[in-house]
């Protein structure tokens, strides 16, 4: 079965169980590769972010502030996201790739 792990965003990669983290220039990307797959991984974000992909296919956003909810694409084969506005946790599901990334959205943002 997969894994689960965190990783804080909002702090340097160094020391979380996610291998391989590391931020671009200017911080509007989070990049990582996971040991196993399918991995639930678990980020703490200041805004939600504007894309999500894994084995650089796009996943689909699943419900509105947290893991269930209204909206988004349930059930996606290679994975999906999701992002909770009031706590800034977001949730990547992917099966089907270990190379992840997340693209910041704008600051404030919570759509």
């Amino acid at each position: 079965m997969g894994s689960t792990r965190s990783f804080c965003a909002v702090c340097s990669a160094a020391g979380h169980a996610v291998s391989g983290a590391s931020k671009a220039l200017g911080g509007r990307q989070i990049k990582w590769t996971s040991s196993s797959v399918p991995s639930t991984d678990r980020l703490r974000l200041r805004a939600v972010p504007a894309a999500v992909s894994a084995g650089g296919q796009a996943l689909p956003r699943r419900g509105r502030g947290g893991v269930g909810g209204v909206g988004g694409e349930v059930g996606a084969a290679d994975g999906w996201w999701s992002y909770d506005a009031a706590t800034g946790l977001a949730v990547v599901m992917h099966a089907a790739a270990a190379d992840v990334v997340v693209t910041a959205g704008s600051a404030g943002s919570s759509h």
